[in-house]
């Protein structure tokens, strides 16, 4: 994605300003798979050891958490994230290269700052300045990162000045027809892609898996 440059002096829309400025809680954290090979849960255990400092935590909702918001209620957990909470936790279980899921388009949709721990590589799927990368620093220096930008209106605001030039919208439908399109595409299916190792094809230095498929071949038509 190429993402424009942001113009300094172009304020925050004044409709999604006042939208974020009633918010009290620190960060919300909605999961359900409590075995994740990711380690999200000694992260946030972490993580509010140092926000306890400033009197502030991870709210935690789920199978994994002592607060509960059921997925049928979502439109009122989604209500309560826009309303109260400054950041989304929004923790891949896996790490793996270009493995992102729905977690921070919640925090997107919602005006929610996402906090993202994932292998991808966010910058090619997330407006500049719109999220805060937990791999990029330490639980002790996110957390005063997190008190800091809560302690300033105008700093928090400025997450969402890529709304000033990006729409989130439904995509699934576009995708469908370029499904449809690739699977009616006579010469792409003429072509054929032989991978030796499909796993080393897959994945990266920075999976979280080290093991190696012998004799593993994947040929077929693109």
């Amino acid at each position: 994605m190429g993402w424009v440059k942001y113009v300094n002096k172009t304020d925050v829309d004044e409709y999604v300003e006042k939208r974020l400025c009633n918010k009290t809680k620190a960060a919300a954290w909605f999961v359900s798979n409590c075995k994740d090979k990711n380690s999200r849960q000694a992260f946030v255990s972490e993580l509010n050891v140092h926000l306890k400092t400033y009197e502030l935590s991870v709210d935690t909702y789920g199978k994994c958490g002592s607060l509960k918001c059921p997925k049928t209620q979502w439109q009122v957990c989604n209500a309560m994230l826009e309303n109260d909470y400054y950041f989304y936790m929004a923790l891949e279980n896996s790490v793996h290269e270009d493995y992102i899921t729905e977690k921070v388009l919640t925090a997107l949709q919602n005006n929610v700052v996402p906090i993202v721990h994932g292998g991808a590589n966010y910058t090619r799927f997330l407006p500049p300045r719109s999220y805060l990368d937990a791999r990029l620093h330490s639980t002790k220096d996110l957390a005063e990162i997190m008190y800091s930008i809560m302690m300033s209106q105008k700093t928090y605001d400025q997450f969402f000045k890529w709304r000033n030039y990006y729409t989130y919208h439904d995509a699934i439908s576009e995708n469908m027809c370029r499904v449809c399109q690739a699977l009616n595409n006579k010469a792409r299916f003429r072509a054929f892609s032989v991978h030796k190792s499909f796993r080393r094809w897959w994945n990266t230095k920075d999976c979280d898996s080290k093991k190696k498929l012998k004799g593993f071949y994947l040929r077929g038509r693109i």
